[in-house]
């Protein structure tokens, strides 16, 4: 996985390029400490992934974020960050990015969760995950009048697809815009359609619209979930 480092401090840089390039499945392929210096590295390189810093020198790595994906709309975004913040970090995944972790990570810890975004799987330390699911149950509920428990809920990643279905879109588009397989996807949807016993993906796509899970609905609350 070919993969650029953006942060200002040049000594934690150097820190993170001999720990990646000490390993066989990834390459460093450029350093940048600004965003403006990060978005020319994306048209020269073209990397895999994009490991990013919140507050750069010219902006918020937030706000680089549609940049970024105009430029190269596959690439993996992940924000590794000192701000603890459950706000930015649901703006950031709202817009794109694939991960938000925290400096005090392991090293391996953080190579493993890199790893596995080739999976479909967000590369989001234990806190913020916590309070993200936490938010999309109760945003769930919020919408749909319905209480998710732990005897019968729908997966985060099923609530995605949902989402997803909304667009009319096949599951092939679908697998390739969340990093899974059309298998997978296929399965979420079997699961989907047996949870909210529902009959069809035309229903689903009606359920999502009448409970303003949408991708349009969802798509103004960019900035955060509310």
């Amino acid at each position: 996985m070919k993969l650029i480092i953006v942060d200002d401090h040049s000594l934690f840089r150097s820190g993170l390029v001999n720990l990646f390039n000490s390993q066989h499945d990834f390459e460093v392929v450029g350093e940048a400490s600004t965003i403006k210096e990060a978005l020319s590295l994306v048209e020269t390189r073209h990397p895999d992934l994009i490991l990013m810093d919140l507050g750069l020198p010219d902006g918020s790595g937030v706000d680089a974020i549609s940049k970024i994906l105009q430029k190269k709309p596959n690439v993996y975004i992940v924000f590794l960050t000192i701000h603890a913040s459950e706000e930015l970090a649901f703006a950031a995944i709202r817009l794109g990015a694939k991960g938000f972790l925290l400096k005090d990570i392991a090293a391996s810890a953080l190579l493993n969760t890199l790893r596995r975004l080739k999976s479909g799987e967000l590369a989001v330390s234990r806190l913020v995950l916590s309070h993200f699911i936490d938010e999309m149950m109760h945003l769930f509920t919020l919408r749909t009048g319905e209480k998710i428990n732990a005897n019968s809920t729908l997966t985060l990643r099923e609530i995605e697809v949902i989402v997803e279905l909304s667009t009319g879109d096949s599951n092939r588009e679908i697998a390739q815009r969340l990093f899974i397989s059309e298998n997978t996807v296929k399965v979420h949807v079997h699961e989907i359609l047996r949870k909210l016993k529902l009959n069809s993906r035309q229903e689903v796509a009606e359920y999502a619209r009448r409970h303003g899970l949408a991708e349009e609905d969802l798509e103004r609350q960019k900035h955060g979930i509310v």
